[in-house]
């Protein structure tokens, strides 16, 4: 099943604001959670609805809905920001 991919406007601003190599190597992850929203290293946010995943110095936060076929990308921070 493919998912529709969503990027709330403060995790646009957020992405467009990084330099050149940080925000392909995080579209290139986004892309693929189209195809499989929970990889192997995403984590399960405590105390939050959500997930995470690290990539380089990074965090990308989002969420997915099974049923409605989607996930949404709520942010994105560098680790020692979030």
């Amino acid at each position: 099943m493919s998912y529709n991919l969503l990027i709330t406007r403060p995790a646009a601003r957020q992405l467009a604001g990084l330099p050149p190599e940080i925000y392909f190597e995080l579209r290139d992850r986004i892309r693929n959670l189209g195809a499989d929203p929970l990889p192997s290293d995403a984590e399960k946010i405590e105390g939050k609805e959500g997930w995470r995943l690290y990539v380089s110095n990074h965090r990308l936060i989002y969420t997915f809905d099974r049923t409605a076929g989607s996930v949404t990308i709520l942010g994105v921070a560098r680790r020692s920001d979030a």
